[in-house]
């Protein structure tokens, strides 16, 4: 009995040296926590910093790329001209008009004397087209030929470097073939339309203009006679 009684204090010495022991041990442990939490929180700190810069600097780049396109986009030019007969002023071509349908004149084409003016020299795309109501009956005075009636137009270039007008674009085509005078005007007749169109380089200074066959058979409707010049 003796033993036992003297052990009850040791195990109770012990215990006690135990939670004075853990005790001590529990700073150290809150220590090593905080040290992880700011860690943690600092690498967040440092990714969200990383984030912002290439934000910021994705933004710079696209502004960059903006500016440029701007500055490469920043010449508009384009004009359109919409086509009326008028033999009056012209028997080789239409008044080409900028006053009336959808025409519209931009960037520094300009229309004058019915020939557009080139302000720059780069690439331009020129076009036309013409439209035709044709009447295949010969005139019953014998004034016409009984044979195909051709139609077309061309779209001309007059250049300071040339020295000369040359012929841009060309197109002629058959639309019928003209019968004898039979009685009554039948009313009768055949459309036809010729499109042209290319890209060019141009140079400021040159000047633009059309000729057309058979110019008392072109339609003035909307959107059938048109011509334009647009830089690239």
């Amino acid at each position: 009995m003796a033993k036992d009684s003297e052990m009850i204090p040791d195990m109770e010495e012990g215990l006690t040296r135990s939670l004075v022991a853990g005790q001590g041990s529990s700073p150290s442990v809150f220590s090593g926590g905080r040290l992880k939490v700011f860690g943690a929180l600092l690498a967040v700190a440092l990714c969200t910093a990383a984030a912002l810069c290439i934000s910021l600097q994705n933004h710079v780049n696209l502004r960059h790329t903006l500016r440029q396109l701007a500055e490469k986009t920043k010449y508009r030019a384009a004009i359109h001209l919409d086509g009326e007969v008028n033999t009056k002023i012209s028997n080789t071509s239409v008044v080409w008009r900028v006053d009336r349908n959808q025409a519209i004149q931009e960037g520094g084409l300009l229309l004058k004397e019915n020939e557009v003016h080139i302000p720059r020299g780069g690439l331009y795309f020129v076009y036309s087209q013409v439209s035709f109501r044709i009447n295949c009956q010969a005139d019953p005075r014998g004034q016409e030929d009984l044979g195909t009636v051709l139609v077309g137009h061309k779209v001309r270039r007059w250049s300071d470097m040339i020295g000369h007008t040359v012929t841009m674009l060309e197109a002629l085509r058959s639309s019928c073939r003209r019968v004898p005078h039979s009685g009554p005007d039948s009313g009768e007749r055949w459309h036809s339309v010729v499109y042209l169109g290319a890209v060019f380089r141009l140079e400021s200074g040159d000047r633009l203009s059309t000729t057309i066959e058979q110019l008392p058979y072109v339609e003035e409707g909307y959107g059938q006679t048109f011509f334009g010049v647009f830089a690239l």
